[in-house]
């Protein structure tokens, strides 16, 4: 398989994003979400292309001195290519200046805790019910970005 490109997310990429979005989770981020945060300055917006499809996007905050991930997908036939850590680890890579980077995971959701433990995230608490919807709680990972820094 060939690796994908790592490229900010235009307009145009929105309604294959919104795909996405909408294959992954169960309460999805409305189009009029996405639009928003492509004008914010302090929002990372970038997804990951193979090809002329989109394979799996990250919206990340870029904070006074932390980073926090709001949005993280990759397309369900994409899966088990190494798409999510390919756009975690570009994010790491352009961390320098931040203290920390901090995102919240569903309980249930296995396979990206995985994911970000061995980016070196770790469990700080929890989140309850924050998935209102499914009534599911959320853990808050976070990694140290200082010692790197």
């Amino acid at each position: 398989m060939r690796p994908c490109e790592i490229r900010n997310i235009s307009p145009p990429d929105l309604p294959q994003i919104l795909e996405i979005e909408n294959a992954c989770f169960p309460s999805p981020w409305s189009l009029e979400s996405f639009k928003a945060e492509l004008k914010k300055e302090y929002s990372m917006t970038v997804c990951a292309v193979d090809g002329d499809q989109i394979a799996g996007f990250l919206i990340a905050w870029l904070l006074f001195d932390e980073i926090h991930i709001a949005n993280l997908a990759v397309h369900p036939k994409q899966r088990r290519r190494g798409i999510g850590e390919l756009l975690v680890q570009y994010l790491l890579d352009r961390s320098e200046g931040y203290n920390w980077i901090a995102l919240e995971v569903r309980e249930s959701n296995r396979s990206a805790k995985k994911l970000y433990e061995k980016l070196g995230f770790r469990r700080k608490g929890i989140r309850r019910n924050y998935y209102v919807n499914e009534i599911e709680d959320a853990i808050i990972m976070q990694k140290d970005l200082k010692a790197k820094n």
